[in-house]
């Protein structure tokens, strides 16, 4: 039986492959220095923020290369109406 943190897992790595693959389709540039250009942001929107938590809390859990791939580009992480229910999962 698999428990709510494989699940996650499961989840965040796909959110992480869609950014991987998205970066590279669309030629988005690494985000600068001071991160006013270039980068991506991932947003969360109520019960949707657990999923963006869990690609920055879980990415220690990724491949290495696929984290050493992102990490130039990921600016921030946007929770929007962040849900009380995040809190307890």
């Amino acid at each position: 039986m698999k428990t709510k943190k494989d699940f996650l897992k499961q989840r965040a790595l796909e959110v992480a492959l869609f950014m991987d693959k998205f970066i590279t389709q669309n030629g988005v540039p690494k985000a600068s220095a001071g991160g006013t250009e270039g980068g991506i942001a991932l947003a969360g929107w109520s019960i949707g923020n657990v999923t963006g938590l869990s690609v920055v809390a879980l990415a220690k859990d990724f491949p290495k290369d696929l984290t050493d791939r992102l990490e130039p580009y990921f600016k921030s992480l946007i929770l929007y109406g962040i849900s009380h229910i995040t809190s307890l999962l």
